[in-house]
């Protein structure tokens, strides 16, 4: 499937629990449906080109440091670093990459954040519900030094997510909401 636009691919991922079922997502909540966008990015090129593009259009310019929410969004991550790269003005510093853990590392350096979480941060996520993983990754941030302000997501789920991360001193930047999917 080589979707045209970013809610196409979205909408092309999208699984219905089946009949009478639901589907437990991060958040520890059940829904009727799931985006799999993992699946999008691992298989199609163009989607996380398409994702790219998408997060790179909302992010803004005072970002530093780019943190990928463990685990999709890891590629997304990276493909918006690279969209960084090629489309940011050559006068600026280039955008850095990092990601966290849940837990540390139980060899090596024992580290909990991998990479440069360092300035203004913005966290990359697929998609968010109530935030909460997103708040314990935001966290982790802080503790390397850097300063989360934003979270890129390409879908919010419309659950509160938005709401819980404003307490949270974040601002949620999503590329698409439930209802222009659904």
């Amino acid at each position: 499937m080589t979707a045209r636009t970013i809610a196409d691919c979205v909408r092309a991922h999208v699984v219905l629990a089946e009949p009478g079922t639901r589907i437990r997502l991060a958040s520890g909540r059940e829904a009727e449906w799931y985006a799999d966008l993992r699946k999008a990015f691992l298989t199609d090129g163009r989607a996380l080109g398409l994702a790219a593009e998408a997060l790179y259009a909302r992010l803004p310019e005072e970002v530093h440091s780019i943190g990928g929410v463990p685990t999709a969004g890891l590629p997304l991550m990276g493909a918006l670093l690279a969209l960084c790269h090629e489309r940011d003005d050559a006068r600026r510093s280039p955008r850095r990459g990092f990601y966290t853990r849940v837990e540390p590392k139980r060899h090596g350096l024992r580290s909990r954040v991998e990479g440069f979480a360092e300035g203004i941060a913005c966290l990359v996520e697929d998609t968010v519900t109530t935030g909460g993983s997103v708040l314990a990754h935001a966290q982790a941030a802080r503790e390397a030094g850097a300063d989360p302000r934003y979270v890129l997501a390409l879908l919010d789920r419309e659950e509160g997510a938005a709401a819980r991360l404003r307490e949270a001193g974040l601002t949620l930047l999503p590329c698409l909401r439930a209802s222009d999917v659904l």
